[in-house]
């Protein structure tokens, strides 16, 4: 919950700053270095296993996401008539 509760509001301040100023796209670098320190924390782990650990949520994330949009597509293009 920690980590989420940064990313929310770090996208809340980000939002508040500006959308896609340079400072918010300066902010947003603040996300990976967070939980590059939250999960390094939380699971005890060096730094070649939390980068591992990343990379594996990283594809991970993508994979899900990839899936979601081709789910959507495929519903939206059921819906044209």
């Amino acid at each position: 919950m920690h980590s989420l509760a940064f990313q929310g509001m770090l996208m809340s301040v980000v939002l508040v700053v500006g959308g896609w100023s340079k400072d918010a796209a300066l902010l947003f670098c603040l996300a990976p270095v967070h939980l590059f320190a939250h999960m390094r924390g939380v699971y005890q782990t060096g730094i070649i296993g939390t980068l591992a650990r990343m990379v594996f949520l990283f594809v991970g994330s993508c994979i899900g996401f990839g899936i979601l949009m081709v789910g959507l597509v495929i519903v939206g293009l059921a819906q044209v008539h």
